[in-house]
């Protein structure tokens, strides 16, 4: 667990280097691996980001395997999950799959900030 000030400095960080990419600074906060305490929350928020926690992991950091993952993104779903995938080539080849599955069940699959309004 970070202090407060070591989880300002890597909230600030990312921020600067999302800005530095994307030309905007990010508003919703992650924590990693879904670990935070008060620390991390109120770093968060004075540095003007909405902490977001997922419903749903595919756990697609550790297990590659794209059945897996897909399976794990649409069973036993109703909508109003968010669901954590990560960047990756597995992740990718059943992607579109994923949200057919949810297209096909009249769920429309949104961002975050879509979801919760910002």
């Amino acid at each position: 667990q970070l202090s407060y000030d070591g989880n300002v400095d890597e909230i600030v960080n990312c921020s600067k280097l999302v800005f530095s990419v994307c030309g905007v600074f990010p508003t919703l906060f992650a924590p990693p691996g879904g670990d935070f305490n008060d620390d991390t929350l109120k770093a968060a928020y004075d540095n003007g980001m909405k902490t977001v926690l997922w419903s749903r992991d595919t756990v697609d950091w550790r297990d590659k395997d794209s059945s897996l993952v897909y399976t794990r993104a649409t069973k036993e779903t109703e909508g109003g999950e968010l669901i954590l995938m990560h960047p990756t080539a597995h992740t990718l080849r059943v992607l579109e799959d994923i949200v057919k599955y949810y297209l096909d069940k009249n769920i429309q699959p949104v961002t975050v900030g879509e979801m919760l309004g910002v």
